[in-house]
């Protein structure tokens, strides 16, 4: 019995967490977004949770992410998704009581076939919350990822549906 309770307490106490947040897209670049059959699957998110993938460069520990994950349409068969992924624990977040602004510039370790890889991470995040409402413009860039890109974005806050994996 005594095994249990440490056991749990210890699974407890894991920072293994998740927090998420569902919206309804409305305007992905000022342009409506196909919606698809399967209404869990046409939902932009914010999830909040300790990254399996991103790690700091000298502790090696593991990050926080803030994962911002919009739905940019669906074309039939295919659901089409851009995730941008912000740090709580590194970067520089700027809050008032209606706007965010997150900005970074920095290496981190990326997991990469199960090594650990250093990689560029510029992103900068701007939203403002309203009503339910949250518009905003998100700009990223890694050149050793190849990556680079830009969206606005306009999303309406809803519950997340029970049979969302």
């Amino acid at each position: 019995m005594k095994k249990i309770f440490i056991t749990l307490f210890i699974f407890i106490s894991l920072p293994l967490y998740s927090d998420t947040s569902c919206y309804q897209t409305l305007l992905i670049n000022n342009q409506k977004v196909e919606s698809g059959p399967i209404s869990w699957r046409n939902l932009s998110t914010i999830e909040r949770k300790l990254s399996s993938s991103f790690y700091d460069l000298e502790s090696r520990k593991p990050l926080n992410t803030f994962l911002l994950v919009l739905f940019t349409g669906f074309e039939k068969p295919w659901y089409g998704y851009h995730s941008f992924v912000a740090f709580t624990d590194v970067g520089v977040w700027k809050r008032s009581t209606q706007s965010t602004s997150y900005f970074i510039d920095q290496d981190v370790l990326l997991e990469e076939n199960y090594r650990l890889k250093k990689v560029d991470h510029r992103l900068q995040l701007d939203y403002e919350e309203s009503e339910g409402f949250l518009t905003g413009k998100v700009s990223y860039q890694s050149i050793h990822r190849q990556m680079s890109g830009e969206k606005t974005f306009k999303l309406k806050k809803v519950s997340c549906p029970n049979d969302m994996p």
